[in-house]
């Protein structure tokens, strides 16, 4: 019998658990943070390298051609022109009586203003895919806001009035405004949390 192995241990002296996170100490909360810079890394460059290409072929493969399709007496009235970026195509009236002002811009999507947002998604929540569904918020609004700018461009000029509308309050508004609600309310699910599981003192010994 060996008499330090079995001898009774003193109260609170039990075990105590390894380090957190692994053979190599690293908490937790350090694993999340380097997680969420290399997501956010792998997303700027992907966005680099893949999106703004893609963004570049839409404006000029999708958008223009089909706003060119639009064919009524008011669209005649407007020279389409893609940028030298192809991210941006303007819509300006000619004619003698063409005024320099009458003119609309036709913005590509998701550039810096879903980017930005994404980024501070991917560094506070790398292990939920936000910046996903941010994403696909912002395909949803291209499409309508490419529809509208049609309207506008063949029909009323009500309808570039409510592109921009769009542009301003569904697309940039919203981007900046998600991430924002997303991170107040994980800090008060914290809080919140950490308020409820506070040890209670136990009540002192009798001597």
């Amino acid at each position: 019998m060996n008499p330090q192995r079995d001898a009774p241990r003193a109260e609170g002296d039990e075990a105590r658990p390894g380090p957190v996170g692994g053979k190599s100490g690293t908490p937790p909360r350090s694993r999340r943070v380097l997680l969420g810079i290399g997501v956010a890394l792998a997303l700027l460059v992907g966005y680099a390298f893949l999106l703004r290409p893609l963004r570049q072929a839409y404006t000029a493969h999708v958008a223009l051609p089909l706003l060119e399709r639009v064919d009524t007496d008011r669209s005649a009235r407007y020279a389409l022109q893609l940028s030298p970026s192809r991210l941006r195509i303007l819509a300006q009236a000619r004619g003698e009586d063409a005024a320099p002002t009458d003119f609309a811009l036709y913005d590509t999507p998701m550039g810096t203003v879903f980017l930005i947002p994404a980024l501070v998604l991917a560094l506070f929540f790398p292990t939920r895919p936000y910046w996903v569904y941010l994403a696909l918020y912002h395909g949803l609004v291209a499409l309508v806001t490419l529809l509208v700018f049609a309207v506008g461009l063949g029909w009323a000029s009500v309808g570039f009035a409510v592109y921009r509308f769009g542009e301003a309050y569904l697309s940039e508004s919203m981007s900046l405004a998600f991430p924002i609600l997303l991170v107040f309310a994980a800090r008060m699910r914290s809080t919140s949390t950490g308020t409820r599981r506070k040890p209670v003192p136990s009540p002192p010994r009798a001597g």
